[in-house]
């Protein structure tokens, strides 16, 4: 399985002009990137990120090494202490790393941490404007899947919110083994469940539910069809006892139409099982 790599921005291109400036802005950014490690992720920094310069002709080695340069203390101690423990240094300059992202090379697996003062000529979906924008990179990669198990591999990681029953997999194989086909479609599902359904379930109810998904998100969504009745649908996932519990996966989305054949089933959830994560219990065709 691929990790993307998250890079810092160089600090002059904030173009700030005093180092009071500076300090601020790169504390506020610093900031985010402490919010995005707490996701655990993989951060670094450019090779040439301490080269460059900070405001006027101070580069950050200098403001963060030779004293008397009208630091902040407390702030110049913050700052190296974050930039020193918490990220590492790369091995690619970042002239070359945004040559890379540019590059159309769609197995970098690099991702920028951005900001909203710097404008930076890379796919929208490459930059990361804020802590919580962090899987789209990720999904990014997942469109340029090359095989329907490299796919498989991958989503796991792209929809933390999910949890997918090991069915999945061999429903998928069935009806989608031409991943190239699906992908944009199913990611475009994929994300609206793991980042919206339990939020719009909580806000409106089983019963106002698909409507409200549908017309929101462009999502084509229902619960029980006129083909899905009875006892069907059911997955056993195991809580956390370790104790397998039965669980109806009735609701559905709909890729491309209301008339497709090709669906994601998904129950809103346990506590019990795995903190209460949507659960996914087919993808493929109609659940016969």
């Amino acid at each position: 399985m691929w990790e993307v790599e998250f890079y810092t921005i160089t600090f002059d291109l904030l173009k700030c002009t005093t180092i009071e400036e500076a300090e601020r802005v790169i504390m506020a950014y610093l900031e985010m990137i402490s919010e995005l490690r707490r996701n655990k992720l993989s951060i670094k920094t450019p090779s040439d990120l301490y080269n460059t310069k900070i405001c006027s002709e101070l580069e950050l080695f200098e403001y963060l090494f030779y004293d008397d340069q009208g630091q902040n203390e407390d702030i110049r101690s913050l700052i190296r202490e974050i930039i020193e423990k918490d990220i590492k240094t790369g091995d690619i300059s970042f002239d070359d790393l945004i040559y890379l992202l540019n590059s159309d090379y769609y197995k970098a697996y690099k991702a920028l941490i951005s900001h909203k003062q710097v404008e930076i000529d890379i796919d929208e979906n490459l930059k990361v404007l804020d802590p919580k924008g962090y899987l789209a990179p990720y999904r990014f990669y997942l469109s340029h899947s090359e095989t329907l198990e490299e796919f498989q591999e991958a989503m796991k990681d792209c929809f933390p919110h999910l949890l997918f029953h090991n069915r999945v997999y061999q429903t998928m194989n069935a009806k989608l083994r031409d991943i190239g086909s699906f992908q944009e479609e199913l990611i475009r599902h994929l994300s609206a469940i793991n980042d919206y359904a339990k939020e719009v379930y909580e806000e409106v109810g089983n019963r106002e539910f698909y409507r409200v998904f549908k017309s929101r998100y462009n999502i084509e969504c229902s619960g029980r069809g006129s083909r899905e009745c009875g006892d069907g649908f059911k997955c056993k996932f195991s809580n956390r006892s370790g104790i397998e519990e039965e669980v109806t996966c009735n609701p559905h989305t709909k890729l491309y139409n209301s008339y497709s054949e090709y669906r994601i089933y998904f129950s809103f959830g346990k506590e019990s099982i795995a903190d209460g994560k949507i659960l996914i219990g087919h993808i493929g065709g109609h659940w016969e």
